[in-house]
């Protein structure tokens, strides 16, 4: 897809990509947009960019043994289910990260992405 496309070219623009990240980058990023267009998501340019520098960030803290801390069960709660269940969507696409999507910390942080979508496109 076009789209995919020319958000891994930003991405790369903003921060390089190694050749080894291309293949799961793709993935989470066509399953990002898969999994948003049913619920007629939009996502504008400088946010598909923002979410797929995160998705990187994702890639690379597995790959290295990272670990975010641990968050304060009152923070996820801040989120809207659907955007935390997007989230976990999203992450259980790639094998690569298919083991955070139960780290509640990660799929807060990809939520968030979703959630600040769903609200500028409410106009709220």
């Amino acid at each position: 897809m076009q789209i995919i496309e020319q958000i891994i070219q930003s991405v790369d623009h903003e921060v390089a990509l190694e050749k080894n990240e291309l293949a799961d980058m793709r993935k989470l990023l066509t399953a990002a947009l898969a999994e948003t267009r049913p619920i007629n998501l939009q996502i504008p340019e400088d946010r598909w960019i923002a979410l797929g520098v995160h998705l990187l960030s994702v890639l690379r803290r597995l790959k290295n043994g990272d670990s975010l801390p641990k968050l304060e069960a009152a923070m996820l709660e801040q989120v809207e289910l659907d955007m935390q269940e997007l989230s976990r969507r999203v992450l259980q696409s790639a094998e690569a990260t298919r083991q955070c999507q139960n780290d509640a910390t990660e799929v807060l942080l990809l939520a968030v992405h979703f959630a600040a979508a769903k609200h500028n496109s409410q106009g709220n």
